[in-house]
């Protein structure tokens, strides 16, 4: 893989992994609460503040969205074949940080890990449309 695909695949993920992350913990975070029947209005709260959160969502996901990138470009590099799986490994190893923090609990972790999970799996189907090769890395 070229350099300037690898930083390709890295710019993917760093500009578009962190507002798709903030977008999808809206979305599922509003959906869970909602579901679990929690108090009036926080279901509303939730899919708002998410949405609230996307200027900020770099600060929060960039790291993961490295990690994610890095894992994505890596793989591709040396398998030379574009495997979105690996960037879903990276952005799930990346996660621990979040599972060190006492004050989540289970349904929360399990919002973010879904955060994860889907924004690697989008950016690496971007990356890998963007920059594919008949379907083979270079």
């Amino acid at each position: 893989m070229s350099p300037s695909r690898f930083v390709a695949v890295l710019l993917v993920f760093l500009l578009a992994g962190p507002p798709i992350g903030a977008v999808t913990v809206s979305l599922v975070g509003g959906l869970a609460a909602l579901i679990h029947g929690d108090e009036t209005g926080m279901a509303g709260l939730v899919f708002y503040s998410g949405l609230l959160a996307i200027p900020l969502s770099w600060l929060v996901g960039g790291v993961q969205a490295a990690v994610a990138g890095l894992a994505f470009a890596a793989s591709a590099a040396f398998a030379r074949r574009w495997a979105v799986v690996a960037g879903i490994a990276g952005a799930v190893a990346a996660g621990p940080v979040f599972f060190a923090r006492d004050d989540l609990d289970a349904p929360a972790l399990a919002v973010v890990l879904t955060a994860h999970i889907v924004a690697a799996a989008t950016c690496g189907l971007i990356a890998r449309t963007m920059l594919a090769d008949r379907g083979r890395a270079s």
